[in-house]
């Protein structure tokens, strides 16, 4: 079990760090705004609801949310430690607007200076 003061909002940073992406990419396509995100890096937990939406943003399992979230232990979950349920899918290039494109093709550019 985490000792982090911040379990949620850890586990949800990580997983915006794996796919290089900001929590603004994830408000624009979930159904929270940001000031929902600013509660959930202050140490308040995510609803059952927004932490099942989390984990489809990451196209993963929604059990891996609960599970992060702590409504729902690993075993509960039946999800054996390590599995491909637990493991982020790289978002797909389709997934994005032509505007987000245009701004991760500025972002990659202007790194590459």
């Amino acid at each position: 079990m985490s000792t982090s003061k911040r379990p949620w909002w850890d586990w949800v940073q990580k997983h915006l760090d794996d796919h290089n992406l900001l929590a603004a990419d994830m408000v624009k396509r979930c159904s929270f705004d940001h000031a929902r995100v600013s509660r959930w890096r202050e140490g308040v937990n995510a609803s059952v609801p927004h932490s099942k939406e989390v984990a489809e943003f990451f196209g993963m399992d929604v059990r891996e949310g609960l599970i992060a979230a702590g409504y729902l232990t690993r075993e509960e979950s039946g999800l054996a430690e390590g599995s491909q349920a637990a493991k982020p899918r790289r978002l797909h290039v389709a997934d994005l607007t032509d505007e987000e494109l245009v701004d991760e093709l500025a972002r990659r550019l202007a790194s590459r200076t």
